[in-house]
């Protein structure tokens, strides 16, 4: 898949994915930082 992606010369696909990958891992930052307020929050 890599190959035909790579033959054609444009890569949407792989940026696609890239993307997704990125918004995932900030989503997944700030629901870490949600959980650790709302356990700040308990605490207080």
């Amino acid at each position: 898949m890599v190959k035909t992606l790579a033959s054609r010369g444009r890569q949407p696909q792989a940026f696609i994915s890239y993307a997704a990958m990125r918004s995932e891992g900030e989503q997944k930052r700030n629901s870490a930082a949600q959980r650790l307020a709302q356990v700040c929050n308990k605490c207080a």
